[in-house]
């Protein structure tokens, strides 16, 4: 067998610490034979990782037994991982959560640099049919690549350059033709089975090109799926993406990938948006004259939509205390409050001037509440915040910071309105001058952490 794509692969990890999904099936035999082979050449650490579902009772026990036997007899470094799914609903949605999991704790456990899986050319095809039958445009039939990354997690898969059958006659040549069989790849309720067994064989034979036809147009959509990719990413950092307009103005074809950055960005998680996510945002979009809009996305990422605006819907960052006279800036969620030389200008629509003398300290920093009202400044009645938000037409999300005294008292709803108190008048012989600014994602400092 040719490693020339394998070494391709490892070369851009090397020199490096490895896990290898290894079910025990050829394909995954393979894999740890070829990963062996190469180790001398590359000189990576690995271990392999056998992943126990107990799905099929005593034949996944069985399986996880030949696994480790199969690593013990050629010294190869395994861990075996009970893993508990429902038998219920989506069961391969769930075991591959289950595994992205479990990946996630071992990386960190082995300071894995990477993740081998075993997925092949036959596989690629399979994934291409599956994910189009689902709607899934250019990225999402392409998924199965080379390299990816996600949840933090490189994912390497170097047998995609050989067919299922390629990878067997590989084994046999070396004298191993005993390997794990999964027995529920011959049930015909699952789909993929049916696409892998029937629907693909006929499906080849009846093109004129065949099994090559088919991935010379995979290829072909794989770099497609990638420019595009590459232009989103460009569009996303050259533009303000709470704004409306960025996203009502982005050609359809970025938008999932744009929504995928704006999401990742603003929750550290790597969102993956469907079909029916993706119109879903087009038909609001669409709508562009229309009040404040909520829409709620697969993972039950919730977006909230104005005329003018485009924001993440999270949970409001906790109040935090402000002690201005001696830290000159503050961060709350993603809004940053500071101190600015007063050189005596009016104040712009962000910044509210105090008497310097007679303003506490310290201060606390908060979401406005429903029902809060506060006296603005040159009035002499209470007023709600709400009310004064919707006059300067600032939306609700993200919500504006509202400083108040210790009391609670509304001192700067910022951003939108100052109160009465503490003014500053000709007698005034100190002033102090603050400014807010946020940055275009609504997040809070203790979100996830990403990649």
């Amino acid at each position: 067998m040719n490693y020339a794509f394998c070494r391709q692969i490892f070369s851009k990890i090397y020199p490096k610490t490895l896990l290898i999904g290894f079910s025990g099936g050829a394909d995954s035999t393979a894999l740890l034979e070829i990963v062996r082979d190469l180790q001398g050449e590359f000189g990576y650490a690995f271990t392999a990782v056998h992943f126990n579902h107990h799905l099929r009772g005593a034949e996944s026990d069985r399986e996880a037994q030949n696994a480790r036997l199969f690593c013990a007899e050629r010294e190869v470094p395994f861990r075996m991982i009970d893993l508990t799914v429902a038998d219920a609903g989506n069961l391969e949605n769930a075991a591959r959560e289950a595994r992205l999991a479990a990946w996630q704790i071992l990386v960190a456990d082995y300071h894995a640099d990477a993740v081998l899986l075993a997925h092949h050319a036959d596989d690629r095809l399979e994934n291409l049919l599956l994910r189009l039958s689902r709607g899934a445009n250019a990225s999402g039939a392409t998924s199965l690549r080379a390299i990816t990354r996600l949840e933090g997690i490189c994912f390497c898969r170097p047998l995609l350059a050989f067919s299922k059958a390629e990878l067997v006659d590989y084994l046999a040549g070396r004298g191993i033709h005993a390997f794990a069989e999964d027995s529920s790849n011959a049930d015909y309720r699952y789909f993929r089975n049916n696409l892998r067994h029937a629907i693909l064989p006929a499906l080849y034979a009846a093109s004129p090109g065949g099994k090559t036809g088919f991935l010379a147009a995979l290829d072909a959509l794989e770099k497609d799926a990638v420019h595009l990719e590459t232009a989103a990413e460009k569009y996303f950092r050259a533009g303000d993406p709470a704004d409306a307009a960025f996203w009502r103005n982005a050609p359809e074809a970025l938008r999932p990938r744009l929504l995928r950055h704006f999401v990742r960005q603003g929750t550290g998680r790597d969102f993956l948006p469907t079909g029916g996510d993706c119109r879903r945002l087009d038909e609001e979009l669409a709508h562009s004259s229309c009040g404040t809009r909520k829409l709620t996305l697969s993972g039950d990422i919730k977006l909230v939509l104005t005329p003018a605006n485009f924001a993440l819907e999270m949970e409001n960052p906790p109040q935090c205390v402000w002690n201005w006279q001696t830290d000159s800036q503050v961060n709350w969620g993603n809004w940053q409050l500071f101190i600015v030389p007063d050189d005596g200008s009016p104040c712009t629509p962000s910044e509210a001037r105090f008497d310097g003398a007679a303003l506490p300290c310290p201060l606390v920093i908060a979401a406005p509440l429903a029902g809060e009202t506060m006296i603005p400044f040159g009035r002499d009645s209470e007023e709600k915040l709400k009310k004064l938000r919707i006059d300067r037409k600032i939306p609700a999300y993200p919500p504006s910071p509202v400083i108040h005294d210790e009391t609670g008292k509304v001192l700067w709803f910022a951003g939108v309105r100052q109160c009465d108190a503490f003014k500053v008048t000709a007698q005034n012989r100190s002033t102090v001058r603050f400014r807010v600014e946020r940055s275009p994602f609504f997040q809070h400092e203790n979100r996830a952490d990403g990649e």
